[in-house]
């Protein structure tokens, strides 16, 4: 006879005490007449934060058509009469499984109910495919019943742990004339971070301008036994207000031509410039010069693309941020 695959998906049926044993819950109205369990996701978890779960399942002795596990054996009727030598492979690292019987024995027209606990810390993050293998003995059904002795099966469980997305760096309020501020990301590395203002990994509110504006970190993990990434983000609201430049130090200053083809002239300098940057509506840096000595400067804008472009100057610690347009 050929070796079983039992490909049949773990079931949430409940969340235990954490480290507690778990107790095994009857399911066996919504299942197949062989058991089995009922539903094929473990609950999902968070990298390095504290996991608790358990899985039931059903058996009985009754026959059934072994063609539910594998076609090559349609036909072919068995029943199980013993689970044992039962392992767990393909979990996050941290997690542990267990069962609540070292093994199953299986009666005539009596359900057997068994339960799988998974606990412990994830430190691997992504969509992992686990396994629960274990042996089986089964009894080929018939006129004279032959009995087989340690047949592998696996039953196949899903776990989704989501990585970490915090960051830190923002503060609640910011004015437009603040500088720019660096975003540590505190969880898993790898991510991006969007939002208006965003240059990068920092955080500039003269390009974000005025207003309400929600800074995301978006992260995916795929480590360890994981078949797949998974994904997670965390956002942070800042308000940005306009506020007055000390002295009207950057009043005065103004941009010609605006719209732009090729040349853009600022004006009203003061001699003085640490710098000018200008930046793409996504916040990228396209052209930048430092330590500006005249009151006038020009910059070539000719290999910018056509759009709308933000020009930020410095200058004694303030900054100004104004729009041109490149035609």
């Amino acid at each position: 006879m050929k070796k079983l695959l039992l490909l049949i998906p773990f079931s949430i049926l409940g969340v235990s005490n954490l480290n507690a044993q778990c107790t095994p819950v009857d399911c066996s109205a919504s299942l197949p007449v062989y058991g089995g369990t009922c539903d094929s996701m473990l609950m999902g978890g968070d990298i390095n934060v504290a996991y608790d779960d358990f899985e039931s399942f059903v058996m009985n002795n009754d026959c059934f058509d072994a063609g539910v596990f594998d076609p090559a054996l349609a036909g072919t009727e068995i029943a199980i009469d013993l689970v044992h030598d039962i392992t767990f492979a393909s979990l996050p690292a941290g997690i542990t499984g267990v069962t609540n019987q070292v093994d199953y024995v299986t009666s005539p027209g009596v359900n057997t109910l068994g339960c799988a606990s998974f606990t412990g810390t994830p430190t691997e993050a992504g969509v992992f495919n686990g396994t629960i293998d274990l042996l089986v003995d089964v009894t080929l059904c018939g006129l004279f019943p032959i009995e087989l002795a340690d047949q592998n099966a696996a039953y196949v469980m899903w776990m989704t742990i989501n990585p970490d997305p915090s960051f830190t760096g923002l503060a609640p309020t910011y004015g437009t004339t603040d500088a720019s501020v660096n975003l540590t990301v505190t969880g898993t590395t790898g991510g991006t971070f969007s939002g208006p203002g965003i240059v990068g990994s920092t955080f500039d509110p003269a390009i974000a301008g005025a207003g309400t504006h929600t800074i995301k970190y978006l992260v995916s993990a795929q480590e360890g036994a994981a078949i797949a990434p998974a994904s997670d983000s965390m956002e942070v609201v800042v308000q940005v207000s306009i506020l007055g430049i000390e002295g009207n130090v950057l009043n005065d200053v103004t941009l010609f031509p605006n719209p732009a083809n090729d040349v853009l002239s600022i004006n009203g300098l003061e001699g003085n410039t640490e710098n000018i940057q200008i930046s793409d509506a996504s916040g990228k840096v396209m052209v930048s010069h430092s330590n500006i000595t005249t009151t006038s400067f020009e910059m070539n804008v000719e290999n910018l693309e056509a759009g709308i472009y933000f020009v930020r100057i410095t200058q004694n610690n303030n900054a100004r941020v104004i729009r041109f347009v490149k035609q």
